[in-house]
C-alpha cells in the first residue's frame, strides 16, 4: 500500500490580546504558517488591527498521513510584527501557536464544516499572552501529490514563501481548547 496524504483546510481568522512588541506606532502583524519547516507561507501584513489583527488568511496543505500519528508532529503557526523596513529581518516575532497534528486527527476529523478553534500564543519568553482564532477542516486522504506538500489558497490575501527558520526555542506548545474556552 502506497503512502498517502491528508490535507488541512486552514482558516487564520485573526488573533486578539498580543503582546505590543512596537516601542513606536501601531502594531502591523502578519502569519507565517507551516508544517514541513523548508514549505512556509505567510499572509499579508494587517496594518489596522494592531493588537487585535484580522487576517482571514487561507490555506491547505498537504501532509504525510503518518503525521497525525506521530507525537512530535505539529501545524505551526508563527505572529510577527512588521518591522520599519521592509527587510524581514527587522520583524519581531509576536509569538507562537504550535497545533499538534495528533489531536487535531481527534478532534476534528468527523466535522464536514471547518471547526472553529483557538489556541493560546506563546511568546518567546514561554508566557502566554493572546489567543488566535482558526477554522480547520481535514480532507479526505489522496495519493502523494508529486508537485510538492504544500498550496495555498487566498482570494483576500497572497502568499509568498518564507525562507528564514525562526530559531526552534521559540517554538513553544499551545494548548488545544475549542472557540470560546480559553481561561
Amino acid at each position: 500500500m502506497s503512502p498517502k496524504d491528508r490535507s488541512i483546510e486552514l482558516t487564520l481568522i485573526s488573533a486578539s490580546n498580543l503582546k505590543k512588541v512596537r516601542a513606536l506606532g501601531q502594531q502591523k502583524s502578519y502569519i507565517v504558517a507551516y508544517i514541513y519547516t523548508d514549505h512556509k507561507f505567510t499572509s499579508n501584513v494587517d496594518n489596522e488591527g494592531g493588537l487585535n489583527p484580522t487576517w482571514n488568511f487561507h490555506l491547505k496543505l498537504d501532509c504525510e498521513e503518518a503525521l497525525f500519528a506521530h507525537h512530535g508532529s505539529y501545524l505551526n503557526v508563527e505572529i510577527y510584527s512588521r518591522g520599519h523596513s521592509s527587510n524581514s529581518s527587522s520583524d519581531t516575532l509576536i509569538g507562537t501557536v504550535s497545533i499538534p497534528l495528533r489531536d487535531l486527527d481527534k478532534d476534528v476529523r468527523c466535522h464536514v464544516e471547518a471547526e472553529p478553534m483557538s489556541f493560546q500564543v506563546r511568546r518567546p519568553s514561554g508566557t502566554v499572552k493572546g489567543v488566535l482564532n482558526v477554522a480547520i477542516k481535514l480532507g479526505a486522504l489522496h495519493d502523494k501529490r508529486s508537485e510538492g506538500r504544500l498550496s495555498s489558497h487566498a482570494p483576500e490575501f497572497s502568499c509568498k514563501r518564507v525562507d528564514q527558520a525562526v530559531d526552534g526555542e521559540n517554538l513553544k506548545h499551545g494548548h488545544i481548547k475549542k472557540m470560546g474556552a480559553i481561561e
